[in-house]
C-alpha cells in the first residue's frame, strides 16, 4: 500500500542499479533490484497526478527530440504545482573544464583536450548536453513555471533537498559541474510550441536524424 502511494505521489525515473530511493516510485527501462516499473519512459508513461517527479543524469542520455517528448509527458502528469526535478551535465563547465582555448595552447594539449571533449558526448553516451540558459527556453516555452537552478542536493522543498547520488560535484567560474534544475507545472498544458520545435528540429535534430 506505501508504494502504490508513492507511484501516485512521486516518480522517480531512470534509477538505475544503484540510486533506488526508497520514499520514491523508482523506474527503469531495465528490471534492477529495487526497480517498482519496467519502462521505456520514451514510449509510455504511466503516471497522472504527480505531486514529484525527479530525475538524475538522465535527459543527456535521450536523442534530443525523445527528451523533448519526455518532458511533456512528465509534465502533464503533474498536479498542478507539482514540480519536476532534473539534474544532468552542463555544457558549459564541460568546456570550461575540459578544452583550453587559450592562445598559447601547445598541439599536444589541444589534440588531448580533442579527444576529452569529444569523450563527454560519445565515451559517456550522452546524446545530448545541455546549458541552463537552453534548458530554462525550453521549460519556459513549453509552459513551465517558477523555473529554478540549485545547488547539488540543494533544494527549497523538504522532499527534493539531498536526491542527488552522482557525486564528482564542482564550480569552475560559477559554472556548476551539473544543472539542477526545477520546474512547476501551472494551469497550462504543457507542450513544445510548433515554433520552436521547428527551430530545434531545423538547427539540431535533423541533422541528427538524417545527416544534413
Amino acid at each position: 500500500m506505501f508504494k502504490e502511494k508513492l507511484k501516485k505521489q512521486r516518480v522517480h525515473v531512470g534509477c538505475g542499479p544503484h540510486n533506488i530511493k526508497k520514499d520514491w516510485w523508482n523506474v527503469d527501462s531495465i528490471a534492477f533490484p529495487g526497480v517498482d516499473d519496467v519502462l521505456d519512459v520514451t514510449k509510455k508513461w504511466d503516471f497522472n497526478n504527480l505531486e514529484y517527479i525527479y530525475a538524475e543524469h538522465f535527459l543527456e542520455h535521450l536523442e534530443f527530440d525523445d527528451a523533448l517528448a519526455f518532458l511533456c509527458k512528465a509534465g502533464n502528469s503533474l498536479k498542478q504545482g507539482g514540480i519536476m526535478r532534473l539534474s544532468m551535465p552542463n555544457l558549459s563547465w564541460v568546456l570550461k573544464t575540459h578544452f583550453d582555448t587559450g592562445k598559447n595552447v601547445g598541439d599536444k594539449k589541444r589534440a588531448i583536450d580533442t579527444i576529452v571533449i569529444n569523450r563527454a558526448f560519445h565515451g559517456w553516451q550522452h546524446k545530448f548536453l545541455y546549458t541552463k540558459e537552453l534548458l530554462k527556453e525550453i521549460l519556459s516555452e513549453a509552459g513551465f513555471e517558477d523555473i529554478t537552478f540549485h545547488l547539488y542536493g540543494e533544494s527549497n522543498i523538504a522532499e527534493l533537498k539531498n536526491l542527488e547520488n552522482h557525486g564528482d560535484f564542482s564550480v569552475c567560474d560559477g559554472e556548476p559541474s551539473v544543472i539542477i534544475v526545477e520546474a512547476k507545472k501551472g494551469s497550462r498544458n504543457i507542450k513544445i510550441p510548433s515554433s520552436l520545435y521547428d527551430f530545434l528540429y531545423e538547427q539540431f535534430i535533423s541533422h541528427v536524424k538524417f545527416g544534413h
